[in-house]
């Protein structure tokens, strides 16, 4: 055990830890607080009890001692000493007063004792000399009678003052080092403490760093996935309105600006293929660099430089963080504040239709997550894209139909309308055919236009085309026989839901009697087959077919003939 007292533990976070000097020093202040009223009650004593007023004078100064150890602003081993040096003194008034038999002995015990607890256990060694001299030097003087002792009792020979000091040392000597093993386990177990708490400390340190660093991964994650719920919402809206878009050249500068706006992008570009699938043409820009290249129809060649054609060529995304250091980035002084790029194949499966690309002005503007989002918008494009394509060639085809459709419909109309009549008319006599075409205005505009006509002028006429599949094959014309009549609107549905009957029923009649030629022809065609394959030589076979076919024909001459060289 070392001499001095341990110094104080620094400071932890969040307190102190366990501090022997601090506990001794609070020991102290209240060991003199005991002392201060004990020695006041024993003061008090010794005035009733003491007939020397010397020694009550030196119990008064040893009293006033401990009051400037209590009170006085002095460092801790000035007031232990003074509280210690106090106990010796009373000691030696012990030995004056009683000798060997008073109560002198127990206060050097309690000296050396508290000198080995306030200052160390090398202390306790010079207490006990200092023990061992009062007790030789006063018991010398005592015996010797150049000291009188104040009570009347034995002094005792030299022998006995000397055994009794050795006993007293002996017995200090046991106390002490006693105090000494009690303050050597007490400081292991402080330094045990102070490990522990410094290997707390390192734990919590520890425990704090990596709490930190979870709590700066989720609230990164937690940015990320915001960011990429942002993102997926932008491109939401964006896809949402490609898709509603049914014309491809306001789809594809409708979808650049809104990528643009809703993703915070410098640039974006959209790419499509040439039909030789040899350039990259740019077909819509966000920025004004980008407007300039679409008035010069800016194209990139496939299988060249840049990162458009390299997405082209490997139909994958291609990434360039930073411009400056990428080896398939191509400058273009249209777009001079691009510090990052980022192209995706629009691709339906292995089938490349274009590129989307976008551009940033800040270097390493895109992470691996970005590619993943990015890809998502790039395939929902190119889906768009391809249902705009199939969608207008659905329409030409459609056109194409209708309008052969319109054609062959006309000419069977035609085929018909010259064994059928020109149509009716109603008036007060009756119905009667028409011998001849009516040309009323009304009539002709209708034909001409297709949509219903009124004659402003003159006896209220309608004139309502009958159509079938918006081929007109005939005109409803109604007259009023009174002046100033006017046809309502109900009047007017009337007449239109009429016409469309009409139309619908002439269409099936048409087709009845289309099915019925053709029935007949079909049998008649089984019947002349049927005899021809009933004959069994060259010249039965000409002969039935030309008498056959004759028969069908009326009033026609046929001739079958083999041919000849």
């Amino acid at each position: 055990m070392n001499n001095e007292i341990p110094a104080p533990a620094q400071p932890e976070q969040g307190g102190y830890t366990f501090s022997f000097q601090r506990w001794m020093e609070s020991f102290l202040r209240v060991i003199l607080r005991v002392a201060l009223v004990v020695g006041l009650a024993l003061l008090a004593v010794s005035v009733l009890s003491i007939d020397s007023v010397a020694l009550f004078v030196l119990y008064a100064l040893m009293y006033i001692l401990v009051l400037v150890a209590n009170f006085a602003p002095l460092p801790y081993r000035a007031r232990a000493g003074i509280f210690t040096a106090v106990f010796y003194v009373l000691g030696i008034a012990g030995l004056i007063e009683y000798g060997i038999r008073g109560d002198s002995r127990l206060f050097f015990v309690v000296y050396s004792v508290m000198a080995t607890l306030f200052f160390g256990w090398k202390s306790s060694i010079t207490t006990i000399g200092l023990i061992l001299l009062a007790g030789v030097t006063f018991g010398y003087l005592i015996i010797s009678g150049t000291i009188d002792m104040l009570n009347p009792v034995p002094r005792g020979d030299f022998g006995a003052w000397l055994v009794a000091f050795v006993e007293i040392a002996l017995i200090a000597l046991m106390l002490n080092f006693g105090l000494r093993q009690v303050f050597q386990e007490f400081l292991r177990a402080q330094q045990k403490a102070e490990l522990t708490v410094s290997l707390l400390s390192e734990e919590r340190a520890g425990l704090e760093a990596r709490v930190e660093e979870r709590t700066e991964e989720l609230e990164r994650k937690s940015r990320q996935s915001e960011k990429q719920a942002n993102q997926l919402r932008a491109i939401s809206e964006v896809v949402q309105q490609a898709t509603l878009e049914k014309d491809i050249e306001k789809m594809l500068p409708n979808a650049a600006g809104s990528i643009s706006e809703k993703l915070g992008f410098y640039h974006v570009g959209i790419f499509l293929l040439d039909e030789q699938a040899e350039h990259a043409i740019l077909r819509a820009a966000s920025s004004p660099g980008g407007q300039k290249m679409l008035a010069r129809q800016h194209k990139i060649r496939i299988g060249g430089a840049g990162i458009v054609s390299f997405a082209v060529t490997m139909n994958r995304p291609r990434i360039a963080l930073d411009v400056s250091s990428d080896a398939y980035f191509a400058q273009n002084p249209d777009l001079p504040e691009t510090r990052a790029e980022m192209a995706l194949p629009l691709s339906i499966g292995e089938r490349v239709l274009g590129v989307l690309d976008v551009q940033s002005s800040d270097p390493n503007a895109f992470t691996e997550q970005d590619i993943g989002v990015m890809k998502t918008l790039a395939d929902q494009l190119a889906l768009a894209i391809e249902n705009i394509r199939l969608l207008a060639e659905t329409r030409q085809a459609l056109a194409e139909v209708e309008s052969l459709y319109r054609e062959y419909l006309s000419s069977r109309w035609g085929q018909s309308g010259q064994d059928l009549p020109l149509g009716y008319r109603y008036h007060a006599a009756g119905v009667a055919p028409l011998q001849e075409p009516v040309d009323r205005p009304e009539i002709l505009e209708a034909a001409r236009s297709g949509n219903t006509f009124v004659e402003p002028n003159g006896p209220t006429a309608v004139a309502i085309p009958v159509k079938v599949r918006d081929q007109v094959v005939g005109i409803l014309n109604i007259r009023s026989g009174r002046s100033g009549k006017i046809f309502s609107e109900e009047d007017m549905d009337f007449l239109r839901s009429i016409s469309e009957r009409v139309g619908l029923s002439l269409e099936n009649a048409r087709l009845f009697n289309a099915a019925q030629k053709r029935a007949v022809k079909e049998r008649m065609i089984g019947s002349i087959s049927t005899r021809i394959s009933e004959s069994s030589d060259i010249d039965s076979i000409l002969q039935t077919a030309a008498e056959e076919i004759g028969r069908a024909l009326v009033g026609s001459e046929v001739v079958v003939q083999l041919a000849t060289e």
